[in-house]
């Protein structure tokens, strides 16, 4: 068994990955996806949404001296 992967190896994996993401990519599933992904990239009320969902999570706790 080897202890590390070759370049070889890690070049054999990355296609790979690439090739699975290019045929789910033209699926009617991926298509879908994708279609919402760039409805939801412009649709303003899902924005705010994440806006509000999202950035609230991102402040810092409030300290108790503060």
């Amino acid at each position: 068994m080897r202890d590390h992967v070759s370049w070889d190896d890690a070049a054999v994996y990355q296609k790979q990955k690439e090739l699975e993401h290019e045929i789910w990519r033209r699926s009617p599933e991926g298509l879908q996806m994708i279609r919402r992904w760039a409805h939801a990239a412009t649709d303003r009320s899902f924005q705010a949404f994440l806006k509000a969902a999202i950035l609230p999570d991102q402040r810092k706790p409030e300290t108790a001296d503060s």
